[in-house]
């Protein structure tokens, strides 16, 4: 009978042995399970952060290259702008050169012709009337030539005495004893001290203004 309990006991002990070792196991598995669980999140979570951290980086590379591309378009442009600068700024400066070429050509001229103007006479004027007709041409400038000229001529009425009294009269009411022109003498004189004609003149003024507009920035 202390044969059969023993007997009895150690399969009692033996079968609580192999439940605790069997209940041990699966704890050990769980947390294994637990454990797996806990790493494949965290795979992910990488996984996810990795491909986030893979589109940042594609979208600043895109950027990065619009901001290059931009760069480039924009420094084609400026350096097309400053070809055409030069180009026209050139093409100006050849045009002021003409002009001074065709301004020395022109003064050359002009001096020929003031020699031969000098050099021919003033016409003789006999008459009263004459006299009269020849004045209002004199009232363009107040140059000292033709303030010379209109006192002479108007003092040389006093020699024809009262013949000369109904011309004058007729010039008088025809108010073309106008006041000279100050300010055209002035600009003659600024085209006479350069040489220039008038419409020289205008063009160079016209270069000027497109060479300034040109060299803006």
């Amino acid at each position: 009978m202390k044969v059969a309990l023993s007997i009895t006991l150690s399969l009692v002990v033996g079968a609580a042995a192999t439940g605790f070792v069997l209940l041990n196991q699966k704890h050990s598995h769980e947390e294994a399970q637990q454990q797996l669980g806990k790493q494949h999140a965290a795979a992910l979570e990488q996984e996810r952060e990795r491909g986030m951290m893979a589109q940042q980086i594609q979208s600043e590379r895109q950027m990065n290259r619009q901001v290059v591309e931009a760069n480039a378009a924009a420094e084609v442009k400026t350096a097309r702008e400053v070809v055409g600068r030069k180009s026209r700024i050139s093409e100006l400066t050849s045009k002021i050169a003409k002009l001074e070429n065709d301004n020395k050509r022109l003064k050359s001229q002009r001096d020929v012709g003031v020699v031969k103007q000098q050099m021919t006479r003033l016409k003789v004027i006999n008459s009263a009337e004459d006299i009269i007709k020849e004045l209002p041409d004199l009232y363009v400038s107040n140059e000292s030539a033709y303030q010379r000229r209109r006192i002479h001529l108007t003092e040389s009425l006093v020699d024809h005495h009262e013949g000369s009294l109904s011309a004058i009269e007729e010039f008088l009411n025809s108010s073309r004893d106008i006041e000279p022109d100050i300010d055209a003498d002035s600009h003659r004189r600024m085209l006479d001290r350069y040489g220039i004609t008038e419409e020289q003149y205008v063009n160079l003024q016209t270069s000027i203004a497109g060479t300034l507009e040109v060299m803006k920035p």
